[in-house]
């Protein structure tokens, strides 16, 4: 009994009272009762730690991914930043270089100036150019109404004039000719001034604004206006027997 009080003495009181009654024959494995809970107490405190470490591993592996992929990020923008850019500029290199039916009194000018030519109405025609002299001999704007009868669907593509107040225009219209059924396009170039107010065809001889027509002449943007027309032109040409007849008659004069 004395070993056995010795044994109890040895115990923790809190573990006696958990561990409950027991008699000589059983202090023996108080111990190790005993022992379970602490060891059961140790385990879980482990289990925490490792739960603990392994959720800072996961946020470390979640990081170190994201990390990954915003250089991947990067190092895709930087590769395809060329590209990017180019595209952006075709973008705004898309604007043409001329407006569209842009100045209403342009609009109107040339299309007042297209119905007096076909009319050969002189008094109007002298109204609308800088050198009225250039209709004193009505002759050959005779001839041409004999066989232009008429303009319609009239655009007018405008640029800015080698100085204020001075406008490059190329005209784009359907023409009626006579005993022709299509209405094949036309494109015109006029050199136009703004004076005192009043918008005027330039027509005096002038070598630096026809060699400014020829600069503008040459852009892609102008260019595929008169593709525009040539391929209307070719198209109405092969399929109506009356346009090529009327060319015919031309070539034979």
């Amino acid at each position: 009994m004395a070993s056995g009080a010795a044994c109890v003495g040895s115990i923790p009181i809190w573990c006696v009272k958990i561990c409950g009654n027991f008699s000589a024959g059983t202090m023996l494995e108080i111990p190790y009762m005993c022992n379970d809970f602490f060891m059961g107490e140790n385990m879980t405190s482990l289990e925490k730690r490792k739960k603990e470490l392994k959720k800072k591993k996961m946020l470390i592996m979640v990081w170190v991914i994201f990390i990954i992929l915003a250089g991947a990020g990067i190092v895709l923008y930087a590769t395809n930043y060329k590209e990017i850019k180019k595209a952006v500029n075709v973008q705004h290199n898309d604007k043409k270089i001329y407006e569209t039916n842009s100045n209403l009194d342009i609009n109107v000018l040339i299309t007042t100036y297209l119905n007096a030519l076909t009319d050969c109405d002189q008094k109007t025609l002298q109204t609308l150019v800088t050198n009225p002299s250039q209709f004193d001999n009505m002759t050959v704007y005779l001839s041409r109404a004999q066989n232009v009868i008429g303009y319609s669907h009239i655009d007018c593509y405008t640029l800015k004039g080698k100085a204020e107040n001075e406008y490059l225009c190329y005209v784009i219209a359907n023409v009626s000719l006579k005993d022709v059924k299509s209405t094949p396009k036309d494109i015109m170039v006029y050199y136009i001034i703004k004076k005192n107010d009043e918008y005027l065809i330039y027509n005096d001889m002038d070598n630096e604004v026809d060699k400014y027509i020829d600069e503008m002449t040459l852009y892609d943007d102008i260019q595929e206006l008169y593709k525009i027309v040539k391929d209307d032109e070719d198209n109405c040409y092969n399929t109506d027997k009356t346009l090529r007849e009327f060319y015919e008659k031309l070539n034979t004069r």
